[in-house]
């Protein structure tokens, strides 16, 4: 990429909307990790409490 003397003077529209854009897909990829973390808590969760009743029904190993 070359520097000209003009791009250098202008901070323009396409800077400002390139960082917004950069924020934006940092926010959602942010977002889509939350919501991926929920998942796998929610699922972990579930398969737990299976593990659980199972080891619980073949002589307690976690009592």
């Amino acid at each position: 990429m070359y520097m000209l003397p003009y791009e250098i003077h202008s901070v323009s529209i396409y800077d400002i909307n390139k960082v917004t854009n950069l924020t934006a897909i940092i926010l959602i990829k942010k977002l889509n990790l939350f919501a991926l973390n929920l998942l796998y808590a929610l699922l972990f969760e579930v398969f737990g409490i299976y593990l659980f009743s199972i080891a619980h029904i073949k002589g307690g190993l976690f009592c």
